[in-house]
C-alpha cells in the first residue's frame, strides 16, 4: 500500500483517535449515563469539529514541509472533502437513529450507550474495510461497463413478391472485466438484454408456400448471462466459459411443416390442382411461436486445461484437453418433438510439439464418441463429427 505518510504519522494519528474516543467515553458527562441537553451536544460538537481542523493544519504543515506545497494543499483538501462528506452522511444517519431508539424505546439516558456500541462498531468495520479495499485496489484490475445501442436491420423481398417489414432492436448490456494476481486471473462477467420488434426469421409463409424470411410481430426478447475465466501460470493455463440465454419470441403465422408435404418443395395449389401436385399450404398454416429462439440454447459451457514443457533449444511440447456442452434446443417454431436437437457433450485432447518454426499437433476430437445432431432442414437431419484422430504439421515463414 502506498502513502504519503511514515510511520510516525500513522501512529500519531492513531493516538489522537484513541485519546479523542477515551475523552468521549470516559470524560464527557463524567463518564456517566444521562441525558445530553442541547447546550451539551452543541458544545462538544464545537470542540471535535475544531480539533479536525486542527488536524487538518497540522497534515498540512508537515506535508508543506516534507513533500511541498503543492502536495500539501491538495492533500489537506481532501481531507477537509472527505470530512464534510462524512459529516454530512452522520447528520443523515441521525434520521434513522431517531428512528430506531423510538421503535425499540431506547430510554434517553441510554441512547449515548448504545451509539457509542454502533461508532465503535462502524469505526471497527471501516478501518477493516478501508484496508481490505486498499489490497484488494492493489491487486485488481477491473473495468465495469455499461453499454446500450439502437440496432436496425431493413425489410425486403421475398420470392414471388411478398414483402417482408424492418427489424429494429433495443440492446442493453452491463458488465465487469478484471484481472488479479498480477494478471495471472482473467474474468468477465456480463448481463444483455435484447428488446426486438418485428424480428425477423426463417420460415415457410402459409400464403405463398415458399421459404421465405417473415416478422414475428409484437415484440420479442432475448436475455442472458455470460461469463470467461483464463488463468495462466508458468507453463499452467486454464480457461473456462459459459453462458445462459433466455429468449421469448412472440406468436407468428406458420405452416406445419410436418403435415405430409408441407415442406415448401411444392407450388401453391392453383386452378383446381391438387395433392400430390401441388399443396394447400393455407390449410396446414398454424400459430407458431411463443416459445425460445430458434438455434438458441439456454445453456453453454466449455472448459479447456493446458501445461506448456520448456525443452529447451526452442522446442516446446504442450498436452491439452477440452470438454464443452450444449443444451437443447429447438429448429423450427412449431416446436415439435422432431425439431427439438439434443443436447450434447464433447471432449477433445491434443499434444502440440514445437521446435523454432516447426509444429506438430497430434489430436482427437469426440473421445467418447458422442452421436448428435448440429441442424434440422426440413425432415433432414445434419449430425457432428464422429471420433477422429489425427496429426496436423505446420511451418511457419
Amino acid at each position: 500500500m502506498e502513502t504519503i505518510g511514515s510511520w510516525e504519522l500513522w501512529a500519531g494519528f492513531s493516538a489522537i483517535v484513541l485519546v479523542m474516543l477515551a475523552i468521549d467515553l470516559f470524560v464527557v458527562g463524567g463518564g456517566k449515563e444521562h441525558r445530553v441537553s442541547f447546550k451539551e451536544a452543541a458544545v462538544w460538537s464545537v470542540i471535535w469539529i475544531s480539533l479536525t481542523l486542527a488536524f487538518a493544519g497540522g497534515l498540512w504543515w508537515y506535508l508543506d514541509g516534507s513533500v511541498g506545497r503543492e502536495v500539501a494543499n491538495s492533500k489537506a483538501l481532501e481531507f477537509i472533502t472527505g470530512y464534510l462528506i462524512e459529516k454530512a452522511l452522520a447528520v443523515d444517519n441521525v434520521f434513522i437513529w431517531l428512528m430506531l431508539f423510538s421503535f425499540f424505546a431506547v430510554p434517553v439516558e441510554l441512547q449515548k450507550r448504545v451509539l457509542l456500541y454502533g461508532v465503535l462498531g462502524a469505526i471497527i468495520m471501516r478501518t477493516i474495510m478501508i484496508f481490505a479495499g486498499v489490497w484488494l485496489i492493489a491487486q485488481f484490475h477491473w473495468l465495469l461497463y455499461v453499454f446500450a445501442a439502437r440496432g436496425y436491420k431493413p425489410g425486403g423481398l421475398n420470392p414471388p413478391g411478398a414483402t417482408f417489414a424492418k427489424e429494429t432492436v433495443w440492446d442493453f448490456e452491463f458488465g465487469w472485466k478484471s484481472s488479479f494476481l498480477d494478471k495471472h486471473i482473467r474474468t468477465q462477467i456480463g448481463a444483455f438484454y435484447n428488446r426486438y420488434n418485428n424480428f425477423q426469421i426463417d420460415a415457410i409463409n402459409p400464403v405463398s408456400g415458399t421459404n421465405a424470411v417473415i416478422n414475428v410481430p409484437g415484440t420479442s426478447t432475448i436475455k442472458g448471462l455470460e461469463a470467461q475465466l483464463q488463468a495462466k501460470f508458468g507453463g499452467l493455463s486454464f480457461s473456462a466459459a459459459g453462458a445462459y440465454v433466455d429468449s421469448k419470441l412472440s406468436t407468428v403465422q406458420i405452416v406445419n411443416r410436418w403435415i405430409p408435404g408441407a415442406t415448401a418443395s411444392l407450388p401453391l395449389c392453383t386452378g383446381g390442382a391438387v395433392f400430390p401436385a401441388c399443396f394447400n399450404y393455407p390449410a396446414a398454416g398454424m400459430t407458431g411461436g411463443g416459445g425460445p429462439n430458434l438455434l438458441s440454447p439456454k445453456w453453454t459451457w466449455n472448459a479447456s486445461l493446458s501445461y506448456k514443457f520448456n525443452l529447451g533449444q526452442d522446442a516446446t511440447i504442450e498436452p491439452r484437453i477440452n470438454y464443452s456442452n450444449v443444451s437443447s434446443q429447438q429448429a423450427y417454431l412449431t416446436y415439435a418433438p422432431q425439431d427439438l436437437i439434443g443436447g450434447h457433450s464433447l471432449a477433445s485432447a491434443n499434444i502440440a510439439i514445437e521446435y523454432q518454426n516447426y509444429n506438430l499437433d497430434f489430436y482427437a476430437n469426440n473421445l467418447t464418441k458422442e452421436y448428435y445432431v448440429t441442424g434440422i432442414s426440413g425432415t433432414n437431419n445434419f449430425f457432428g463429427s464422429p471420433r477422429e484422430f489425427g496429426v496436423r504439421l505446420g511451418v511457419k515463414f
